[in-house]
């Protein structure tokens, strides 16, 4: 998939907490529907594309890290540090 941020879209600004409190409600989520308690919905916002070009309109910031945080996983899944916890 590709997509392009147009050039009005503000710069990332997201601190770190906010990322975390992002990847806990994903995680959360998760584990819920993995799990007999009851599956909450997970709700991250509007994110607004100009179809076909794919160009972002809102959305910017929980796209971008989402990827941060995906590309943060792979990293350390094929690192071998699976570990117990989530830091």
């Amino acid at each position: 998939m590709y997509s392009r941020f147009l050039g009005f879209q503000r710069p990332y600004t997201w601190t770190s907490e906010q990322a975390r409190d992002l990847f806990y409600n994903l995680w959360d989520a998760a584990r819920a529907q993995e799990s007999d308690e009851d599956v909450f919905p997970c709700f991250l916002g509007d994110i607004v594309l100009i179809k076909p070009e794919g160009q972002v309109v809102d959305g910017q910031q929980r796209l971008a890290t989402i990827a941060l945080l995906l590309a943060g996983i792979r990293a350390n899944l094929s690192a071998g540090k699976g570990g117990n916890g989530i830091r």
